[in-house]
């Protein structure tokens, strides 16, 4: 999986996934940039060198830490909010149960 919730406060992503599916994902708001396409360009272009395994940094509202790097690309990204992920991420996780759905409410037709 390139994008795993691991609880309410904790992803894990590939760095290959798309910066802007994932700020869209998690409703990051981290603005697009011609700079980075990837998670794994957003973790660069935020850092401006190649990390170590290890390295963490805060950015988007977001604790990052760089678990993976192979060379010069990051490999997979661990994110932790403080705030819990939105409750569609949860529920499509699994770590929510989804919203009862509202009663259909019946109109007697005169």
């Amino acid at each position: 999986e390139e994008f795993k919730v691991l609880d309410e406060h904790l992803v894990q992503v590939d760095a290959r996934y798309p910066m802007e599916d994932l700020s869209d994902d998690l409703q990051l708001g981290i603005p697009e940039s011609d700079d980075y396409d990837s998670v794994g360009g957003y973790v660069l272009d935020v850092l401006g060198t190649v990390p170590d395994p290890g390295t963490t940094f805060d950015a988007g509202g977001l604790h990052w830490t760089v678990t993976q790097v192979s060379g010069n690309r990051v490999q997979w990204v661990m994110l932790r909010s403080d705030d819990p992920w939105p409750d569609d991420v949860l529920v499509d996780a699994g770590l929510k149960e989804p919203p009862p759905r509202p009663a259909h409410d019946t109109f007697d037709e005169e």
